[in-house]
């Protein structure tokens, strides 16, 4: 699993009214022992509530016929995904970071395994 992870939020203007962000990926990862790797999205927005505490709001990204992780398969093809969590539609809320992150389902972690690659995260903009 890995995290792309944003900057801090806080005191930009464009993110406090936002209730979600869009952000496109592009998987050009690949492994020594195959492409049989599933790659799995989630997205979570790190706020701070009314009371100053910190909380993640967390958004799984499922496809709704299977009922399971949109799986991030083909290489070079972007994906574009919105992360819109009910809880920042109240308004009280403070964005403070965005977190991207990828489940590599599928690998045993053979230490003989390389993976060779890069993703690429595009178009991340807070939506209103």
């Amino acid at each position: 699993m890995f995290y792309f992870v944003s900057p801090e939020l806080s005191n930009d203007l464009n993110w406090q009214n936002a209730i979600g962000f869009r952000f496109g990926i592009i998987r050009n990862f690949t492994s020594s022992s195959g492409d049989w790797y599933r790659y799995n999205i989630f997205a979570e927005m790190i706020v701070e509530n009314e009371s100053g505490e910190e909380e993640i709001l967390f958004e799984n990204f499922i496809d709704p016929e299977k009922k399971s992780y949109l799986n991030i398969s083909n290489l070079g093809i972007p994906y574009y995904f919105r992360c819109i969590p009910v809880e920042l539609s109240d308004g009280i809320y403070t964005v403070k970071q965005l977190r991207i992150g990828c489940i590599l389902n599928g690998h045993n972690f053979n230490p003989n395994i390389q993976f060779n690659g890069e993703w690429k995260l595009q178009y991340v903009c807070p939506v209103y």
